[in-house]
């Protein structure tokens, strides 16, 4: 997978190319998924959050990840022709901006409150002050 990120859009395209999922600066998540057969595309929304959704990320297990100005992180599983939301992470102050996945169950976000969180199996182990309000996360390996 590859995600393509643009001020306003997050984008995740499988190498495949028969899904595209989407956020952008809205509060729910698009997903486009293609019939190689008829070469349609079909299109679905899914209301993740309550307000804008700023990044959005596939992690290792399929869910999805995504953040955004309600102050959350938050993982969904979408199948088919609906979503179930699996884990809301609630502990920034602040729009959240970026996340990434370091490991499988280990979410790092950063956020407008100065913070960069490390999440953990949904729980916050570690909260790391800084002095910048927007931070893009990219996994270093």
């Amino acid at each position: 997978m590859k995600l393509i990120r643009y001020p306003a859009v997050c984008k995740i395209e499988s190498l495949v190319k028969t899904n595209v999922t989407m956020a952008h600066q809205e509060n729910f998540i698009r997903v486009w998924r293609r019939n190689n057969r008829t070469e349609t595309l079909s299109e679905r929304k899914f209301h993740v959050h309550t307000d804008a959704i700023d990044c959005m990320i596939l992690l290792s297990d399929g869910r999805i990840a995504s953040c955004g100005k309600d102050m959350t992180v938050r993982v969904t599983e979408i199948q088919g022709e609906t979503s179930n939301l699996r884990t809301v992470l609630r502990e920034h102050t602040d729009r959240v901006v970026s996340i990434t996945e370091i490991n499988p169950g280990i979410i790092v976000s950063s956020s407008r409150d100065k913070t960069i969180r490390v999440w953990n199996n949904s729980r916050c182990v570690k909260t790391i002050p800084v002095e910048h309000t927007m931070l893009g996360l990219i996994p270093y390996k």
